[in-house]
């Protein structure tokens, strides 16, 4: 059963005490605390999209997911942070939380479609544009040094984003990767590289060398205006990434294992292409490869 966004808009403030008479800009920016990118117009594509994977679900349980996302907070923390109508107990918190965040991570393949990089192509050698973050986890036991983030001081794990240059769409979310253990070229060449067409290049920053397929704000006999477009691409990246980064269980240390980061991680990047697809877009840019 479709819902639209008005009882998404409804249910979502009402489960936390909220007026949702209110429309102001004030009671967005309470929502966003709350469900982060996910507007109720994401909310009402994700239920049509995942719903049939989580049968008997009802509309409260998608909303905890989110929450649980976005706030990652301690399970009895939340449970009394939804408790309108009703306080759940923790079990059936956990059991419904994770059967969400686990069928919208699969819907992630989905979503996230690698082809889009070609919507409106103009025979631009760099359809796309590759960056990666690092996301903080609990050390795994036995200690390896594989683990380690330089950008965290711990052990973290990382994901590698591709944004479409004409599009502006996520068309590639891979990981997770031990940080330590996988220099970025490294993740490259096993997975995103061999997915290029031939004579396809993308765009990506000085951390990326060693490619003749990536281009850099280095790379040798680009004018000014190629530079500045390449950096102005690098900014929609990086705010992309801040899409899937706005979630704090990819900021803060992660707790609940691998597999389930990784479910999490995709849940993230999906969630943030629906945005993007429903009425968030990132902003436009000219893109075209220097003749």
């Amino acid at each position: 059963m479709r819902f639209p966004p008005e009882a998404w808009w409804q249910w979502g403030n009402e489960m936390l005490g909220r007026n949702y008479r209110s429309t102001s800009e004030q009671q967005w920016r309470r929502w966003r605390q709350s469900y982060g990118t996910a507007s109720p117009l994401v909310m009402s594509e994700t239920w049509d999209r995942c719903a049939a994977g989580v049968p008997k679900s009802r509309p409260e349980h998608m909303l905890w997911a989110i929450i649980f996302l976005k706030t990652y907070g301690t399970e009895s923390d939340m449970c009394d942070k939804v408790r309108n109508p009703k306080r759940p107990d923790e079990k059936t918190f956990r059991q419904w939380v994770w059967n969400w965040i686990e069928t919208i991570s699969a819907e992630s393949s989905i979503i996230i479609e690698w082809e889009n990089r070609n919507k409106d192509d103009v025979g631009n050698e760099c359809r796309t544009t590759l960056d990666s973050f690092d996301s903080p986890i609990d050390e795994p036991s036995p200690f390896w040094k594989g683990w380690f983030s330089k950008k965290h001081g711990g052990a973290g794990l990382r994901y590698e984003v591709c944004v479409s240059l004409r599009g502006g769409d996520i068309v590639w979310f891979s990981g997770p990767w031990a940080c330590g253990a996988n220099a970025e070229i490294t993740t490259f060449r096993r997975g995103l590289k061999q997915c290029l067409d031939e004579g396809e290049c993308v765009e990506s920053d000085r951390g990326l060398r060693g490619e003749a397929c990536i281009k850099t704000p280095s790379t040798a006999n680009r004018n000014a205006a190629a530079r500045s477009q390449a950096n102005t691409s690098r900014a929609r990246q990086e705010s992309a990434i801040g899409r899937i980064k706005i979630w704090r269980c990819m900021k803060i240390q992660f707790r609940h294992g691998i597999e389930k980061h990784a479910h999490c991680a995709r849940a993230c990047a999906a969630l943030a292409q629906l945005s993007i697809e429903n009425g968030e877009p990132l902003f436009e840019i000219e893109y075209y490869t220097e003749d």
